[in-house]
């Protein structure tokens, strides 16, 4: 029989990170649009969750666990 946390870990290798970007504008003289990006963890099987930024971590708004390391273009290390 396979213990709970053999089943996350399973269930983990299995989840993908996806990003949106959405845009917050203001009207003025000109409208003025800014990104913002939300990142989800999404695994099989499991509603999607939102991960909020800590610094250069980002943490699951539900569990309130380190999730990733936030990783740029071409999954190098955001730059300090």
């Amino acid at each position: 029989m396979r213990s709970s946390s053999e089943d996350k870990k399973e269930i983990a290798a299995e989840c993908v990170l996806a990003k949106i970007t959405q845009y917050e504008c203001t009207k003025g003289k000109n409208i003025v649009c800014k990104p913002i990006e939300r990142l989800f963890k999404r695994c099989p099987g499991l509603p999607s969750v939102e991960l909020i930024s800590a610094g250069d971590r980002f943490i699951d708004i539900r569990t309130h666990e380190d999730i990733a390391e936030w990783r740029g273009a071409h999954g190098r290390s955001k730059a300090k």
